[in-house]
This record gives structure tokens, C-alpha cells and sequence, in this order.
């Protein structure tokens, strides 16, 4: 477990390295992503938006999640 534990500290300090770097705004962090996926070759794939009718709620995030 040890292991997982070093992996996962690894990952926050890169995932904070990135926020940083683009001061924590998410749409520029994704815009650079995008493009770097573009760059690299990887297969972009674009969703349409989802529409919600009025008065129906998005299902809250489960209570376990981390961000």
C-alpha cells in the first residue's frame, strides 16, 4: 500500500503543477489539454451538451467522490 500512496501523491503534485500553471481556471486548463491531445495525435472526442428540462435536477455527485 505503501506504493499506491507514493502514486497517489505523485499524481496530486502533478494535478496541482498544472493548476498552477494556469492559475486554476478550469476552461483554460481543458482548452490546453485539447490542444495538447491534438498536438500528440490522440483522438479528440466532442459531446453535445446535455439538456436538462425545467425543473429536473442533475443527479448530485456520490458523496465518496474526491476531486
Amino acid at each position: 500500500m505503501h506504493e499506491e500512496d507514493e502514486v497517489i501523491k505523485e499524481v496530486r503534485r502533478i494535478k496541482e503543477e498544472i493548476a498552477v500553471e494556469y492559475n486554476y481556471d478550469v476552461r483554460v486548463i481543458m482548452r490546453a489539454m485539447h490542444e495538447r491531445q491534438i498536438k500528440n495525435g490522440q483522438e479528440v472526442v466532442s459531446l453535445p451538451p446535455k439538456h436538462v428540462k425545467p425543473g429536473m435536477r442533475q443527479p448530485a455527485a456520490s458523496a465518496g467522490a474526491r476531486n
